[in-house]
C-alpha cells in the first residue's frame, strides 16, 4: 500500500496529465482519470465522500421542495375554498395534440402535478440554467394565474377586483421563498465537486455504451423512441463526436457543428469541472492527513515518552483500574489536540448521545470516540464502540458536514487486539489508532499472538444496531 504522501503525488501526475492531454485523445484521458479517481484502491473513498456530500445535499433540497409543495398546496385549498368561482380543478383534459396553455394554467393541471400525472412528456431545446422547472415553482404559477384571474384588468390595465391581502401575502412568501431556495441550491451546485463528479461520469459513460438488452422489438421501439433517449441524443451527440470525430477521416463521424474552437471550449469546461473535482479530493486526502499525523505524533508521545503519565491517570494510588479511566484519556487527549490546533469539545451532548470529543464550530468537525481496555474480555467492548461512533456519525451528519471520524483505543493489559487501519461504509470513513501501553510482562516478546476483529464483525454489528 502506497503511503498517503505517495497517493497525492501520483493523483497530481494523472491530474497533470489530463490537463496536457491532446485535443484527439483527450475524452478517454477523461474518462480514465475519472475511473482512477473512482476505483484507485486508496483514492476510491476520498471521491466517494465528495459525491455523498453531494447527494446528501440534493436530498435535502428534495425534502426542502416537498415541504414547500404541501405549504403551496393548502394555500389553493385555501384559493379554491374562498373562490369558486375560479376554481376549474374539473376542467376536462383535451388530449396532447389539443393541449394549450388554458389548460396548463388551470387548476386541473394543478392537481396533475400534485398526483405526478405526465400529461406530455417534453424537454427544452435551449435550456437555462436560472430556468427553475421544478414542481413548486410550476404550482407557483399556476396560482399566480389563477389570482390574475379573479382580479382582472379593465381597458386601462387597472385591476378590477383585489384578493383578500393575506391570500397575496401568503403567496408572495411563498414565491420568495421558492426563488431564494432555488438559487441557494444552483449556486450549491455550480461550485459541487460532487455535481461535477456527476457530471463528468455520466458524460464519460456515454463514450462507448455496452449496447442494451430488450425483451421484444415493442420494448425496443418503446425504449429507442422514449423522451429520455431523444433528450440524450439531442444534447449529448457532440461526446460521439468530440471523441472519434477528431480521429476519422470519414463524414459519418465527423462533429456535427464543432470546429476546433468549439470543441477546445467544451474542454476548457470539461477540465475545469476536473480541477473543481481534483481539488477536492486532494483537501479531503489533505485534511484526513493532517488529522491523522497529529494522532500518530500522539501515539509516539504516549507509548514512548508518557507511558508512565497515562498508567497515574488511569489507576490509583494502590495501582488499580478506577471507573473514570475513559474520562481521564480522553481529555488527555483533547489537551494535545487543542495544542496541536485542533480545539475539542469534551463530553458534547446531542440528543441521546454523548460524544466523547467534537470541534462544534469547524466547518468539518473533527469527531473521536475514546476507548479504554486492560483484560482479555473487552472485544465485544472493542466492536460495540466502533457501533457507537458510526451511530455518532450517522446522527451528527443530518445537521453537520460529518462524514469521518477516528476510534482510538488505548492498550493498558490483555491481548493486542488487531483492528482495521479503516472501516468505509457507504456514507462514513472511520479511523482506527491503536496505543498499546501495556507494561513489558505483556509487551515485546512475552506478547501473546494478536486476535484480529476483522471488517465483516463490525459492519454485521452496524447492521444490528440499525435493526
Amino acid at each position: 500500500m502506497l503511503a498517503l504522501r505517495d497517493v497525492i503525488d501520483l493523483l497530481d501526475r494523472k491530474f497533470n496529465f489530463l490537463m496536457q492531454s491532446e485535443r484527439k485523445d483527450f475524452m478517454l484521458d477523461l474518462a480514465n482519470f475519472i475511473e482512477f479517481l473512482l476505483e484507485h484502491d486508496q483514492i476510491k473513498d476520498f471521491t466517494n465522500k465528495i459525491y455523498y456530500k453531494f447527494a446528501e445535499e440534493q436530498k435535502k433540497y428534495e425534502e426542502i421542495q416537498e415541504k414547500e409543495k404541501k405549504e403551496i398546496i393548502a394555500l389553493a385549498d385555501k384559493i379554491r375554498k374562498k373562490y369558486p368561482e375560479i376554481d376549474d380543478s374539473n376542467k376536462p383534459y383535451p388530449g396532447p395534440e389539443k393541449i394549450s396553455m388554458d389548460y396548463e394554467d388551470s387548476f386541473a393541471a394543478f392537481n396533475d402535478i400534485v398526483k405526478k400525472i405526465k400529461r406530455v412528456e417534453s424537454f427544452c431545446l435551449e435550456p437555462d440554467m436560472m430556468t427553475d422547472d421544478g414542481d413548486p415553482r410550476k404550482l407557483l404559477n399556476i396560482i399566480l394565474n389563477r389570482i390574475d384571474v379573479y382580479e382582472g384588468r379593465d381597458e386601462k390595465g387597472k385591476k378590477i377586483k383585489k384578493m383578500d391581502e393575506k391570500i397575496t401575502l401568503e403567496y408572495n412568501h411563498l414565491d420568495e421563498q421558492r426563488r431564494y431556495n432555488f438559487r441557494k441550491w444552483l449556486n450549491s451546485c455550480r461550485v459541487s465537486a460532487g455535481n461535477a463528479l456527476a457530471e463528468l461520469y455520466r458524460i464519460v459513460s456515454q463514450i462507448n455504451p455496452e449496447p442494451k438488452k430488450y425483451k421484444n422489438l415493442r420494448d425496443r421501439f418503446r425504449r429507442l423512441t422514449s423522451i429520455e433517449l431523444m433528450k440524450s441524443a439531442y444534447f449529448e451527440r457532440w461526446i460521439e463526436d468530440a471523441t472519434y470525430g477528431v480521429v476519422s477521416q470519414y463524414s459519418n463521424y465527423k462533429p456535427q457543428g464543432l470546429n476546433n474552437e468549439k470543441i477546445d471550449e467544451i474542454f476548457m469546461k470539461l477540465k475545469y469541472k476536473a480541477k473543481r473535482i481534483f481539488e477536492s479530493v486532494r483537501e479531503e486526502i489533505g485534511s484526513h492527513l493532517l488529522h491523522k499525523q497529529i494522532l500518530d505524533k500522539y501515539k509516539t508521545r504516549s507509548t514512548w515518552y508518557n507511558f508512565e503519565e497515562l498508567w497515574g491517570l488511569v489507576t490509583d494510588s494502590k495501582g488499580r483500574f478506577t471507573n473514570k479511566r475513559e474520562h481521564f484519556l480522553t481529555l488527555n487527549l483533547a489537551r494535545f489536540l487543542f495544542d496541536n490546533g485542533i480545539p475539542v469539545i469534551y463530553r458534547l451532548k446531542a440528543g441521546q448521545h454523548e460524544m466523547d470529543m467534537v470541534d462544534p464550530d469547524a466547518k468539518s468537525p473533527l469527531l473521536i470516540e475514546v476507548k479504554v481496555y486492560k483484560d482479555s474480555a473487552s472485544k465485544k467492548d472493542i466492536i460495540e464502540g466502533f457501533a457507537q461512533l458510526h451511530s455518532y456519525l450517522n446522527n451528527l451528519s443530518a445537521t453537520r458536514n460529518m462524514d469521518e471520524g477516528f476510534y482510538v483505543v488505548y492498550r493498558f493489559g490483555g491481548p493486542l487486539y488487531e483492528l482495521p487501519e479503516r472501516i468505509v461504509t457507504n456514507r462514513f470513513i472511520i479511523n482506527t489508532i491503536l496505543i498499546d501501553v501495556g507494561k513489558s510482562k505483556e509487551s515485546g516478546r512475552r506478547q501473546r499472538q494478536p486476535i484480529v476483529i476483522s471488517e465483516r464483525e463490525i459492519i454485521k454489528k452496524f447492521e444490528k444496531s440499525k435493526a
